[in-house]
């Protein structure tokens, strides 16, 4: 009886194992199952993170283009906030789509006009990308227009211009692939640091004599020539005399002129010069200003198409 009553309690016991084993199994199938499950959640979660991502990704770039450009668009003006800048001209805050000054120390115009009428120029022009020379440099224009697929810029002009180290005198050519004559209202410009009648060189100067260039527009075309430039100023009578020279085979001489004080107390020149052939056959205007502590520089304008400027030799 006894071994039976332990054979039974041994079944029971044994029983009892595989019931646990088997409950065990279970147990372990079922965390098996979710950690499968939980997996192939992983998985699909982060298909779903990169599908995402792929998905962002073009966005992402546009945004840091985006950034990017307004970056360099801001750093590209820096130099407007500048206060000892003074080597550049900047568009009407009124009108979007022209340049226009009538200073003393700022002269000239190149406004966009009929087709281009409503397009935006850039929003300065920096004459210091180019460094001081005698040789005439070239800068790109540009303006902004609206398409039916957005903003679009287009280059509208060149500047061609002589960076002295107190003035730059400037001429104006428009892009003929997009724009005609008409579209392009332009004057001959130039940009000074004038010289003030507080000049210790003017407490002492008799005569002097300067020579540079000159650069011309023609009326009907998109041609820009050079000549040379010379001038003679007199500081005790406060004459000048000049004259541009070799400029496409003319010489037009300055009649004698007047030196003057502005009422910024700038020393400024003008006079008449006989450009026949090339106004008409009228005689014009030419007017500038002197440039420098010590009137180391001139520059102006000789009607509204040709600009000049000289160093003191």
């Amino acid at each position: 009886a006894a071994a039976e009553k332990a054979a039974q309690d041994l079944a029971k016991a044994q029983e009892a194992v595989r019931n646990a084993e088997a409950a065990m199994a279970a147990e372990q199938a079922k965390a098996q199952a979710a950690a499968e499950k939980a997996a192939q959640d992983l998985a699909a979660a982060q298909n779903q993170i990169s599908a995402l991502e792929a998905e962002l990704a073009p966005v992402r770039e546009e945004a840091e283009r985006k950034r990017q450009e307004a970056e360099a668009e801001e750093k590209k003006w820096e130099f407007l906030k500048d206060g000892n800048a003074w080597r550049y001209v900047e568009k009407s805050s009124y009108d979007n789509n022209s340049i226009v000054y009538g200073g003393e120390d700022k002269v000239g115009q190149l406004v966009l006009q009929n087709q281009a009428k409503h397009w935006a120029l850039q929003k300065a022009v920096n004459f210091n990308e180019s460094g001081i020379s005698d040789n005439v440099s070239t800068l790109p224009i540009y303006a902004t227009r609206k398409t039916l697929s957005g903003d679009k810029e287009v280059q509208v002009a060149n500047a061609h211009f002589v960076n002295q180290q107190y003035s730059t005198y400037i001429n104006w050519s428009y892009n003929p692939d997009l724009l005609t004559n008409d579209d392009v209202h332009r004057t001959a410009t130039y940009i000074a640091l004038p010289t003030t009648t507080n000049s210790d060189y003017l407490k002492s100067a008799t005569t002097a004599t300067y020579s540079g260039k000159a650069i011309k527009r023609n009326w009907d075309d998109n041609l820009i020539s050079t000549g040379d430039f010379s001038l003679t100023a007199n500081f005790q009578t406060e004459k000048v005399t000049g004259a541009i020279t070799n400029l496409d085979g003319r010489d037009y001489v300055f009649n004698e002129g007047n030196i003057s004080v502005s009422p910024k107390n700038n020393l400024i020149f003008s006079g008449i010069v006989d450009m026949t052939g090339l106004y008409g056959g009228i005689n014009t205007n030419y007017k500038g200003v002197f440039a420098g502590p010590n009137a180391e520089e001139v520059v102006g304008t000789a009607g509204n198409r040709v600009s000049f400027g000289g160093k003191r030799q």
